[in-house]
């Protein structure tokens, strides 16, 4: 994937509009569902990931090459919506500029055969176990397991320190594993838990 994401990438810095057309159709979706993660207004994710697109368009020349399209549009979406919130209010932290990192829990199609009430019961328990970690922390474990990104690469979007990153992820899956250990104790169930995030 990594060869085809450098080849379909270096196509797009020649001017290849139907090849930047099939990035923005490849890539649209998980843009627009992580950047609604971090800005709760659906409009300013369009217009952000609107200007991300121009940007490169504009600047394809320029470009580095990229391994990576996703991580390279991951990283770029980040800091558009984070560069407009300080745009609009210069006084707050970074930390604080993110706010918070929404991450649901939907049960999979072959959970339809669990009753009405044990699957809201489910949904609660997850929800809340995902509640209890910091916004950083979710968004980790969002990255992580949901967008499939190495530490380093999470590393490097979120401007954290690796060690930083493997700590956050260490401890926000120490908090996961405790409370579902509590109610369900089995290891092998809490990796599928871990896949229901969204």
């Amino acid at each position: 994937m990594a060869v085809n994401d450098l080849n379909t990438w270096r196509s797009f810095k020649k001017g290849n509009i139907s090849v930047f057309g099939d990035i923005y159709e490849e890539h649209i979706d998980a843009l627009y569902a992580y950047g609604h993660k971090i800005e709760s207004n659906p409009d300013k994710v369009k217009d952000c990931i609107h200007d991300v697109f121009l940007d490169i368009w504009e600047h394809r020349e320029q470009l580095s090459d990229t391994s990576s399209i996703r991580y390279y549009l991951f990283k770029a979406l980040r800091r558009r919506i984070i560069y407009t919130k300080t745009r609009l209010s210069r006084f707050i932290s970074s930390d604080n500029l993110q706010g918070e990192f929404k991450l649901t829990v939907e049960l999979s199609h072959e959970d339809d055969i669990i009753s009405e009430e044990n699957k809201k019961e489910r949904i609660d328990f997850y929800q809340n176990a995902v509640n209890n970690l910091s916004p950083k922390q979710r968004e980790i474990i969002y990255l992580k397991f949901q967008q499939g990104f190495t530490n380093g690469e999470i590393a490097e979007m979120t401007q954290m320190n690796y060690q930083s990153v493997s700590n956050s992820l260490n401890r926000a899956l120490g908090k996961l594993r405790s409370q579902w250990n509590e109610v369900s104790g089995t290891v092998s169930s809490f990796a599928i838990f871990l896949f229901y995030l969204k």
